[in-house]
């Protein structure tokens, strides 16, 4: 019997629990990848979740989980309640304006604000979906005990 290293059970965790927040926002979504610190100077897991925004733009949210966590759930809650409230809809917008209508980046300077706003609803929604499960996760373990 081939047993998994606490890393690759971590990893194997935080993917199923990225999908289960993506699906209970019903977002499609491309990729989830999770990196496992590889490097002596690495302590957090990585994870990438990419999918295309309304106006089709490519979009990476990544996360950093510490290796070293014993809630799962609830480090994976607050890492995207923390990128959901760092991003900016100027600040994401402005460097895309000289690329206007090339690389997949809308024409039009009001779509390209609207989308990114959109894509900040997405980011606080995915955030208290999260939360949500984190919450669910307590509950479940509490019930176990």
């Amino acid at each position: 019997m081939n047993k998994k290293s606490e890393k690759e059970t971590k990893k194997d965790m935080l993917k199923e629990i990225s999908e289960r927040v993506l699906r209970r926002v019903g977002m499609w979504y491309d990729k989830v990848e999770i990196e496992e610190p590889s490097l002596p100077t690495e302590s957090d897991y990585h994870v990438e979740i990419e999918f295309h925004t309304k106006a089709g733009e490519d979009f990476l949210i990544e996360l950093s989980i510490p290796s070293d966590s014993d809630d799962l759930s609830s480090d994976f809650a607050d890492a995207m309640q923390s990128y959901a409230d760092d991003f900016d809809v100027d600040e994401y917008v402005e460097p895309l304006i000289p690329f206007r209508g090339k690389h997949g980046v809308p024409e039009s300077i009001s779509e390209l604000v609207h989308d990114a706003e959109d894509t900040k609803k997405l980011l606080d929604e995915l955030a208290f979906a999260a939360k949500f499960e984190a919450m669910h996760d307590i509950d479940m373990d509490r019930a176990e005990a």
